[in-house]
């Protein structure tokens, strides 16, 4: 069993290999006041903290839904995992199994592994 993830010092190294495509999703206009660009860079922190989580939660438990790996990020609700995926998808960091299990509330749902 690993144990939960709380710490977001630990993903550190996850994050740091981050690529620029992050930052340039998460972006406020030219002409937004500075506080929008303030959040926006808060935001892109929060996101790549989010996806070291993630990405720490499916190497060393294994594969998982979102609900399994939101249940291994403390803090993190499956909301918050499920909308990590597809960009982590993108960006070539996880994949889909092929396999679908029940999640909480009895629905399909895609399982995830490191890529």
């Amino acid at each position: 069993m690993i144990p939960r993830v709380a710490d977001p010092d630990l993903f550190d190294s996850i994050a740091a290999e981050r690529s620029e495509r992050m930052h340039a999703a998460v972006r406020a206009r030219a002409r937004d006041p500075a506080t929008s660009h303030a959040a926006a860079r808060r935001a892109a922190v929060i996101v790549s903290e989010h996806e070291g989580r993630i990405l720490y939660a499916l190497r060393y438990g294994g594969p998982g839904t979102s609900y399994d790996i939101a249940d291994r990020c403390i803090g993190m609700t499956q909301v918050q995992v499920a909308r990590r995926m597809g960009e982590l998808e993108t960006a070539g960091r996880v994949k889909r199994t092929g396999r679908q299990l029940p999640g909480k509330t009895g629905r399909a749902c895609d399982e995830w592994a490191v890529n």
